[in-house]
């Protein structure tokens, strides 16, 4: 084994050159692959057609998951009360959906909001890299 820096012959295991103190890079193991830079925009646009797409792009698969369960949750819920809760008063009914509104918002600008910024993290972990 050679240092890659100054061409030093070096014995195997070692990490460092005795010479010049470089990082002895082992040819028999193979680098570590690079990740593909993820776009914050795509992320952004897929979480805008349904919340969790964007995560699910990253391969945040758990939170991708949980912001696309909780999404069909209110979906189902606004569908309940507003089809299938005919045992309750009307002014209860018009409360439970503005709710029920503004949680579909929130999860929805939840997702678009954390998967671009966290396709902005990965990016510059790529750049670094």
């Amino acid at each position: 084994m050679f240092c890659t820096n100054c061409g030093k012959e070096m014995p195997d295991g070692t990490v460092f050159c005795t010479q010049c103190g470089a990082r002895i890079v082992d040819a028999s193991i193979p680098p570590r692959p690079i990740k593909e830079a993820s776009r914050p925009t795509t992320a952004a646009l897929l979480s805008l057609l349904f919340p969790g797409l964007g995560h699910c792009y990253l391969s945040d698969y758990r939170n991708g998951g949980l912001l696309m369960v909780s999404y069909l949750v209110v979906i189902a819920t606004t569908l309940w009360v507003a089809y299938g809760a005919g045992f309750v008063s009307d002014s209860v009914i018009a409360a439970v959906l503005i709710l029920c509104a503004a949680c579909w918002c929130a999860v929805w600008v939840l997702a678009i909001v954390t998967s671009y910024d966290k396709a902005e993290v990965l990016a510059a972990e790529v750049q670094h890299a």
